[in-house]
């Protein structure tokens, strides 16, 4: 963990294995007029937020999520992969918000990257923004 004089902590971790597309979240009852995260987004959920660390922040700072999507961009036939990095986004802000016990509205600010990879996993960085910075930007 970092701090540089109160106002900048962060944490950071890493994930073995990337998250469901946006594309493949949700399952839309049509009947009961309800959605519901996949069975695939929810396991990924509950086994992800087991390795995100505690990371306490502030009741009154908000939340910058940054992360590199690690994965490989080709196919073995040479083809671009269809895998959009920002697609990944919510439910990573989802995880690290329930492991954090923090309203994922809280998170204000972060960026994405991919990096053409071999293996797949994703870098996560979390820094807290406290009020006085967040204020102080206004």
């Amino acid at each position: 963990m970092e701090n540089d004089g109160g106002v900048r902590r962060q944490i950071k971790c890493t994930l073995p294995s990337l998250p469901p597309s946006h594309n493949r979240l949700y399952v839309v009852n049509h009947i009961q007029r309800k959605v519901y995260l996949s069975d695939d987004a929810r396991r990924w959920k509950s086994k992800m937020m087991l390795l995100v660390p505690r990371f306490d922040i502030a009741d009154s700072s908000l939340l910058r999520i940054d992360y590199v999507a690690y994965y490989a961009w080709l196919h073995h036939n040479g083809k671009r992969r269809k895998l959009d990095a920002s697609n990944f986004m919510k439910l990573l802000h989802d995880t690290v918000c329930a492991k954090l016990g923090v309203d994922d509205s809280r998170v204000s600010e972060g960026s994405f990257a991919s990096v053409d990879s071999v293996g797949e996993k994703v870098d996560i960085v979390m820094t807290e923004i406290t009020e006085a910075t967040w204020r102080a930007q206004q």
